[in-house]
């Protein structure tokens, strides 16, 4: 039987967000399957990139469209402080069981060996949860990538969050593909990978001029793909 099921929102890789329809959908959905099967089926999402959106989207909660849920996040994007490990996770109020998940996920995190945040980090995130990194440069860059991606031929939806964007191949084979990007020394990852054959993940959280520098660079692997 299905236990949970996990959403990541702004999306890695495509860099979309679940809406609030469809949210809602989702947790009718669960909660018609937990009555038929008499078992709670949880809701997870991994949030880590929430505070990054783009174009005035937003991301919406899912503890106003289904109870039984659990969020997960992480400081390391929207603080860009990957080395701390640093992050949380909240459990909806009134989730079913609630005394004996929360006793069952911190004694998961001892068994596992997870080290804790310092006190001092744990003080310094309190005092930061209206605080993130400046969108704006994501932005700037997830224009100038879309740009350069558009020009060489690519078609894609254009993220609204995270730092990523998930365009389609010229060639069937996406593992061959990234093999030519990376002759001209531009690195992206196998959309098979993320269960996605016939697309790449390219990630923009690197310099204005890096990605400036890629656009000949991709016209280039494109038309090399073209010619097989």
């Amino acid at each position: 039987k299905t236990k949970a099921i996990i959403i990541n929102s702004p999306n890695n890789p495509c860099g979309q967000i679940y809406s609030e329809d469809s949210l809602w959908a989702l947790g009718e959905l669960l909660t018609v399957a937990s009555d038929r099967f008499d078992s709670a089926i949880y809701l997870i999402a991994d949030e880590p990139y929430r505070k990054i959106v783009f174009d005035g989207h937003e991301v919406p909660s899912i503890f106003t469209a289904y109870t039984n849920s659990i969020v997960v996040s992480s400081y390391s994007k929207d603080l860009s402080l990957p080395g701390e490990r640093i992050g949380y996770l909240a459990v909806h109020p009134n989730i079913d069981d609630k005394n004996n998940l929360l006793d069952a996920l911190t004694l998961a995190n001892r068994i596992l060996g997870f080290v804790n945040a310092p006190a001092l980090m744990q003080r310094v995130v309190a005092e930061l949860q209206d605080a993130s990194v400046d969108i704006s440069i994501y932005a700037r860059r997830k224009e100038l990538i879309c740009k350069i991606l558009s020009d060489a031929g690519f078609t894609f939806t254009p993220p609204k969050g995270a730092f990523y964007v998930f365009p389609r191949t010229p060639i069937a084979d996406d593992v061959r593909f990234v093999s030519l990007l990376l002759e001209e020394k531009i690195l992206a990852v196998p959309g098979i990978g993320f269960g996605s054959p016939g697309h790449i993940r390219i990630a923009f959280c690197v310099p204005d001029e890096v990605i400036a520098g890629s656009a000949e660079g991709f016209k280039r692997a494109v038309a090399k793909a073209r010619a097989l």
